[in-house]
């Protein structure tokens, strides 16, 4: 229920064009701003809902601009997927068809690569402003034919689930010493027990928040 797919195969899906956005995207944005604590947003892809030129630099800059602006305005994450360039040279600027604007204007870029025969598929930062490039998550696909994540310890998607659990635990806190109302680490205080506090407004588990 916290999952939203919508497909628009066979119509314009074009969400920028002439340097501005559709007015598709305005009221998908709107559309948006009414889901309750929005996590995330994924646009799939780049060539079926830019109307622009991709290698104008200050039009590809205008769009990312506009879908980072988006996600702050949101407060949640936007992924936009895209092809990988069959010109690339290896490098990170050249990981994308088009301007390199693609690459520069993007917070994260996150490649997937296929499995071989020597490794199975995986997800490597390859640009980031907050992580370091050549972080990987090992991927595997599942009896649903879907791909998953494989789980070690200290993974990099394990220290990400780590540091939200945290952020949300300071947080809560914070607000609750603020409003004279501080939470309990006791479960003897149900009504202030801030692990199941935090589970159920933030769609966290219990378990997690306590051990954190």
């Amino acid at each position: 229920d916290r999952c939203h797919i919508a497909s628009f195969f066979g119509f314009d899906s074009v969400l920028w064009k002439i340097g501005v956005p559709t007015n598709l995207l305005l009221s998908i944005e709107a559309d948006l701003a009414k889901i309750d604590q929005l996590r995330l947003f994924t646009i799939d892809n780049a060539a079926l809902v830019y109307g622009g030129e991709e290698n104008n630099r200050p039009e590809v800059t205008q769009f990312m601009a506009y879908l980072n602006g988006m996600a702050a305005r949101l407060d949640c994450s936007v992924v936009l997927s895209t092809h990988k360039s069959k010109s690339t040279d290896g490098s990170t600027l050249r990981s994308a068809s088009g301007s390199t604007a693609w690459i520069n204007s993007a917070r994260h870029v996150l490649e997937i690569t296929p499995e071989t025969p020597e490794s199975g598929p995986k997800l490597t930062v390859i640009k980031s402003n907050c992580l370091k490039p050549g972080d990987a998550i090992d991927l595997y696909w599942t009896e649903e034919g879907v791909l998953d994540a494989i789980k070690p310890p200290d993974s990099l998607e394990q220290r990400i689930a780590t540091n939200a659990v945290d952020t949300a635990v300071i947080e809560a806190v914070r607000a609750g010493w603020a409003k004279g109302t501080p939470y309990s680490s006791s479960p003897r205080s149900p009504d202030r027990y801030l692990p199941e506090m935090l589970a159920r407004a933030k769609g966290l588990k219990a378990a997690h928040v306590k051990n954190g």
